[in-house]
């Protein structure tokens, strides 16, 4: 049997509101939410209709109320009413769902037109709001809803005090009109009861002594919400900062990147204090010894143009972060705020997108070596400052007539002479160390002059924060420091290098034509595509105005030329023509011979001392003819076009060849000319490749599209085959993700 509404009040039917909350507070002293949920729900909703029934003007104190649970439809006779066209009906939803939210719909028409002016459900679609007011609804909708989760928490009143903290500053105090009070206490409405003392911070904020006249409907309906929360006991005296960090992450759809600041040494910590930097789609979450969001919009930022530390300002221009580029949420920081709608202060050059830069000189390659040396200096800086405070002490020296407390002062004096004297000498050994560094780095670098003409003319970039260098023809990277010259043409691929599909640090993996793979540590999703286009159009540029292409026109006329008997001047590879010119000669001397031994055979006869051996020459002769007749039958069962193709990549520079088994990959061709024999498999038509392990060496298999499966390099070799197979594998992997 279901209870009435009077039922779960557990007092007799009225319209006086006053006993209608005091037997709400009563009786919700039994029903804790965190213990009985679902009871607790049930007495809440019971409260609010017998509210909305007290508010009716004229209304009877008993009324016929109809549940519908999707199933059936029950009424309970809470009275006698004489308007029996004003039906209240309450839609609890199907027994079966676990939500059964609360649905009224009072049929008489002045108060439901009162009521459609207060419905703000869909917030974030009102025309009336502008974007920084949904903005601000929105971070406050999906952040108090979750005090359902744990409201000691996040029904706590640092938490209010955190999500509303920046309402009280310019241009935030400004949005605090009707429209958006009247959305921020619906969302009241529809979520768990918070802490009294929650409430008040909300009070204290919007309502003030300005604002009472203008939201007083308003400000009647907090306070009933507020009254209403009293009847349960919410509060938690301690909570902390972790605490109320986890609340501003249920705000989050997803996850999101959490850059941990610490200091890097025992002097640091006594001018910094560790920090957190949670990086939302929307906004950045500063957590340390007080919690503060800024939204994107509002934030400015500027890289400078010699060290390209990077400066984060809010939008009073207060400075709010800064950021050297050496450390390792740099360019995960600075990847998010050129994503998003902050405004970028400095000057953007031609050619530049904020993740890549123009590189103003070589000084710019230098400096992240230098970088190493810093340290020395916060040594220097340290000693120095020991030294002037104990050189200081000499001027008391003289005042003092105390033997014992002169030769006191006198040893701190002499300390800091000699602290000061060692920090000259740190700092002679940074000069000398930096000087030494920059030599080193241009003796290393065989292409200097290629550069310095690509900077002068304005053709040299840069990642923001150095170690990656991008010229016209070149790259530069740094790996353990010691620098890495590589032409672009040798790039065979790039792609970030992820562990996981959510991982915000990832690497940038570069494969190069020879099958060297190499792990840039750039840390930005951002970062690692701003990379790839660059690189990949410059090899764009550098593909159109190749030799490659003087080849190709070269030979281009080759495919149009009929085929004859022969196919040499169809093959231009030196080592593909090498062998097929072996395999007509091999071929024709065999049959010259198999001809000249029977002729003979018939003519003059075998005696018998010399049956066996003809027998057996000649069948060396018949085997020889065969091998070498499937040998020209592998060249002669393509078409010419196709060979001259093959051909021409044979030529280009990035083409892969393995002089072990004869192999190459090419752009769209892997061709294998071991034993004679001429293999060309088009790598549209290849699935997947992998090595496999024969009785001497280990094997190249590769599986068709079509489920066929092919093997190469069956070959018995001294070398370590498991590498060299594995740099083939390699090789094609890249081709095939190209």
């Amino acid at each position: 049997m279901r209870k009435s509404i009077w039922d779960w009040l557990e007092t007799e039917p009225t319209k006086d509101i006053n006993k209608i909350k005091a037997a709400y507070a009563e009786v919700a002293k039994k029903y804790h939410p965190a213990e009985h949920p679902e009871e607790f729900k049930q007495l809440r909703d019971s409260y609010k209709l017998a509210i909305e029934l007290s508010k009716k003007e004229g209304a009877p104190a008993y009324r016929v109320i109809s549940f519908d649970t999707g199933d059936e439809k029950l009424k309970f006779n809470l009275g006698s009413s004489k308007e029996e066209d004003k039906e209240f009906k309450f839609n609890l939803g199907s027994s079966k769902e676990k939500d059964k939210d609360l649905k009224y719909d009072l049929r008489d028409k002045d108060e439901a037109a009162n009521r459609t002016k207060l419905d703000f459900s869909s917030v974030s679609d009102m025309e009336t709001l502008n974007d920084r007011q949904k903005k601000m609804l929105k971070l406050f909708r999906d952040m108090i809803p979750t005090s359902s989760g744990d409201y000691k928490i996040y029904g706590h009143k640092k938490v209010m005090e955190a999500i509303t903290y920046k309402w009280l500053q310019s241009p935030y105090k400004e949005e605090i009109t009707p429209a958006f009070v009247s959305g921020l206490v619906d969302i009241l409405k529809k979520s768990e009861y918070l802490d009294v003392d929650a409430y008040e911070v909300i009070e204290k904020l919007i309502f003030n002594e300005i604002q009472k006249n203008d939201l007083g409907n308003l400000h009647s309906q907090l306070l009933s919400i507020k009254n209403e929360s009293a009847a349960v006991a919410r509060r938690e005296e301690v909570i902390t900062n972790d605490q109320i960090e986890k609340c501003f992450y249920r705000h989050l759809d997803g996850t999101a990147p959490i850059a941990k600041f610490e200091p890097l040494s025992k002097i640091e910590k006594l001018f910094k204090k560790p920090f957190r930097i949670t990086l939302f789609d929307d906004m950045l979450l500063f957590t340390a010894e007080e919690i503060k969001y800024y939204f994107y919009e509002e934030l400015s930022f500027d890289v400078n143009r010699w060290n390209d530390r990077l400066t984060v300002y809010d939008s009073d221009k207060k400075v709010i972060l800064t950021l050297a580029p050496t450390n390792q949420h740099y360019r995960l920081i600075l990847g998010y705020l050129i994503n998003s709608k902050c405004t970028y202060l400095g000057e953007c050059r031609s050619g530049e997108t904020g993740y890549i830069r123009k590189l103003n000189g070589f000084y710019k390659i230098w400096l992240p070596i230098s970088k190493k040396r810093i340290h020395i200096l916060k040594k220097v800086a340290v000693l120095l400052l020991v030294g002037v405070i104990g050189l200081s002490f000499n001027i008391f020296t003289r005042a003092v007539t105390d033997s014992t407390l002169d030769a006191f002062l006198h040893i701190i004096t002499y300390l800091g002479f000699t602290a000061c004297v060692f920090s000259l000498i740190f700092f002679a050994y940074f000069l000398i160390r930096m000087f030494f560094d920059f030599i080193i780095l241009l003796l290393k670098i065989h292409v200097k002059r290629e550069l310095f003409r690509d900077i002068i003319k304005g053709k040299a970039f840069y990642v923001t924060g150095g170690w990656l260098y991008i010229f016209d023809k070149y790259i530069l990277y740094f790996s353990n420091s010691e620098p890495k010259i590589v032409p672009i043409r040798y790039i065979q691929w790039l792609k970030p290098d992820k562990k996981r599909e959510d991982d915000f640090w990832p690497g940038l993996k570069i494969c190069f034509n020879q099958g060297q793979m190499v792990s840039y540590d750039i840390r930005s999703v951002f970062f690692a595509n701003a990379v790839i286009d660059h690189i990949n159009s410059k090899r764009a540029e550098i593909i159109k105005i190749s030799e490659d292409e003087e080849i190709r026109r070269k030979y281009e006329k080759l495919k149009y030329k009929k085929p004859g008997i022969f196919r040499r001047k169809f093959i231009i590879a030196k080592e593909v023509k090498e062998t097929y010119t072996a395999a007509c000669i091999i071929f024709f001397m065999t049959i010259i011979f198999m001809i000249q031994m029977i002729l003979g055979i018939e003519q003059y006869g075998i005696e018998d001392s010399d049956m066996n051996f003809s027998i057996f020459l000649l069948g060396i002769l018949i085997v020889s003819s065969i091998w070498t007749g499937y040998s020209l039958y592998s060249f002669h069962r393509y078409p010419t076009k196709l060979l001259v193709e093959v051909g021409i990549q044979m030529l280009k520079k990035n083409r892969y060849f393995n002089n072990i088994y004869s192999l190459y990959v090419l752009d769209d061709y892997f061709v294998s000319c071991s034993n004679f024999t001429l293999k060309i498999i088009p790598l549209v038509e290849v699935d997947s490749v992998e090595m496999g392990r024969g009785l001497t060496s280990h094997l190249l298999k590769i599986k068709m599209k079509d489920g066929k499966k092919k093997t190469f390099c069956r070959k018995i070799t001294n070398y370590q085959d498991e590498n060299v197979i594995g740099e083939i594998i390699r090789n094609i992997e890249g081709r095939l993700a190209c």
